[in-house]
């Protein structure tokens, strides 16, 4: 087991991630900066390591093939899209949209059963576009998706973010289904564990970064945009004003004028949130084009051999 790679990948991302969401928060003193060199700082040892070893923890020599590159970009960036939405998505719906708990899982729920109908239709889709083609595809419908939740999220009524939520869960399940099987594909047979668990590696960064990076987005926005009474931190906390729910939860909205608070509290998480989800859009869409580009689309049905 190589343990000072696995310290130096922890000392890499713990900082770096804890520098994010303090910078989204507005807070800049020695703690972050030091976190932040000694992210930065890691990771180069880390990188350093891994190229000068026999048998590193990740083989980061594969990302010399453009097609194993793409695949892994397409992997990352598709589950940061996703799961950094979620993360907000949920609060929206039930702090701005007023639903319960079951009903807002209700309302995300197209995304399950349409991510399970692209996985099942992935293969047919791969049998006639190619695999970067078909991967690209994928990518389309999750920008499509991110748009339709980010128009929808200013529409009264749930119908249209639940058909943008199917859309992007198609997307996402079409992508993530072939980007595993493209990212092995592209790497050399005696080489498809280290692709694997680069794979692997890929995901869980794209969703930890998804959370920390569009989470404080989010965050760093409505607080941008949030219109709050001058002694509102002086009467309910320093740190009341910090989020929707902390806004929300000390607020009488039987009285008028705190219910004014309430709606302009809700009307700049809204704001705040489409345009991080239109942020995950463009994301989302520069991948997609690369992974089009990179990634080799010969269709299996015509026997094209594997191009490394």
């Amino acid at each position: 087991v190589d343990i000072a790679s696995s310290v130096l990948s922890i000392l890499t991302i713990v900082p770096i991630v804890y520098a994010i969401k303090q910078i989204a928060h507005g807070l800049f003193d020695t703690t972050l900066a030091i976190g932040l060199v000694l992210g930065l700082v890691s990771g180069v040892l880390f990188v350093r390591r891994q190229m000068s070893m026999e048998h590193p923890l990740l083989d980061l020599s594969l990302f010399r093939i453009p097609a194993f590159t793409g695949a892994v970009l397409g992997s990352a960036a598709s589950v940061f899209a996703l799961v950094g939405l979620v993360y907000f998505f949920s609060q929206y719906l039930q702090l701005v949209r007023g639903l319960s708990p079951l009903a807002a899982g209700l309302v995300e729920m197209p995304a399950t059963v349409t991510g399970i109908l692209a996985a099942l239709a992935a293969s047919r889709v791969l049998a006639r576009l190619g695999r970067g083609h078909a991967i690209g595809f994928g990518g389309a419908f999750m920008t499509l998706g991110l748009g339709m939740v980010a128009v929808a999220a200013s529409v009264s009524g749930v119908i249209m973010i639940m058909v943008g939520v199917g859309v992007l869960g198609f997307g996402a399940g079409m992508a993530s289904t072939l980007t595993t099987d493209a990212i092995v594909s592209a790497a050399p047979r005696e080489r498809s564990g280290a692709a694997s668990a680069i794979s692997e590696t890929a995901y869980q960064l794209g969703a930890a970064f998804g959370i920390a990076i569009l989470g404080s987005m989010q965050s760093a926005l409505y607080r941008w945009f949030v219109a709050l009474p001058a002694d509102f931190d002086q009467v309910h906390g320093s740190t009341a004003g910090d989020s929707l729910s902390g806004t929300l939860g000390v607020l009488d909205l039987a009285n008028p004028a705190d219910a004014a608070v309430a709606e302009t509290a809700k009307t700049a998480f809204t704001h705040a949130m489409q345009i991080t989800t239109v942020f995950a859009l463009v994301l989302i869409a520069a991948s997609a084009a690369v992974v089009w580009r990179v990634i080799p689309s010969p269709r299996p049905d015509r026997g094209t051999p594997r191009d490394h």
